[in-house]
């Protein structure tokens, strides 16, 4: 079993840039996420940087308090964990496990990923600053107004195999 944390940091991924994004505003910026979680964090909390994969921990080469791997995010977590990270299938896994996720995207790469965007930032906060993240988690703003976990997710729908396997069946 993993240690668990009260803060996970999760940096953005080197795909979701656009060649308009500069490393030194993003790199930047998530030194200032660090520093802001040191500032609230209680003593006896402790937070980790979580790495996706090689490429991600080569571009922030931010080694203090770290770890490197795919898909294990949610292993440092408990109910009581504060999830900060960019807009995407991490959101999704930690509200699942009923984990509070803050969502950044200081690069505003998804609007102009066709095959990402998905009007993400309509049913819940996506900060573009550290600051705006910071007062998301003071004031608990995950979701917007009329959103909540249960609007994301169709806890009642029907899986694609069982409507391709009715068509085929009739």
């Amino acid at each position: 079993m993993k240690k668990k944390y009260k803060y996970i940091i999760l940096p953005p991924d080197g795909f979701h840039r656009t060649a308009t994004d500069t490393l030194c505003n993003a790199r930047k910026f998530l030194i200032e996420i660090i520093d802001n979680v040191k500032k609230i964090k209680k003593p006896e909390e402790e937070y980790i940087i979580k790495y996706r994969g090689n490429k991600s921990y080569e571009i922030y080469n931010i080694i203090e308090n770290s770890a490197l791997g795919y898909g294990t995010f949610i292993e440092y977590c408990d109910q009581n964990s504060i999830v900060i990270g960019p807009c995407g299938t991490a959101f999704f896994e930690a509200i699942i496990n009923n984990i509070s996720y803050y969502s950044y995207d200081f690069t505003k790469a998804y609007e102009k990923n066709k095959m990402i965007f998905n009007n993400f930032s309509d049913s819940v906060y996506v900060a573009d600053n550290p600051k705006t993240i910071f007062n998301n988690i003071k004031e608990k703003k995950i979701y917007k107004n009329g959103f909540s976990k249960k609007q994301i997710f169709f806890e009642k729908s029907t899986s694609i195999k069982k409507i391709i396997t009715n068509i085929l069946d009739a």
